[in-house]
């Protein structure tokens, strides 16, 4: 599971999410983009289909270059979308 101040990269393409737009609209962030986590939200979302009775994970990430070189935040993600590397 992903924690706070988790360093992690995006494991797919991933596009903004509306409930929490910032600047980037609907131009994609690209597979491989680095970030630091900076909210961790674990919710009851589907678990009633895990054998552990834990819910989806969700995630606030700080992408530090989006493809573009400026950061950006990406609020409310799936932690799927994300890959732990430090």
């Amino acid at each position: 599971m992903l924690r706070v101040g988790d360093i992690v990269r995006t494991v797919r393409e991933i596009r903004n999410n509306p409930v929490v737009a910032e600047r980037r609209g609907w131009e994609p962030v690209p597979k491989d983009a680095l970030g630091v986590v900076i909210t961790v939200k674990e919710t009851n979302l589907n678990a009633c289909y895990r054998a552990d009775g834990k819910g989806d994970v969700y995630v606030d990430v700080h992408i530090f270059n989006d493809g573009t070189g400026k950061a950006w935040k990406a609020g409310n993600y799936h932690s799927g979308s994300f890959s732990k590397i430090i």
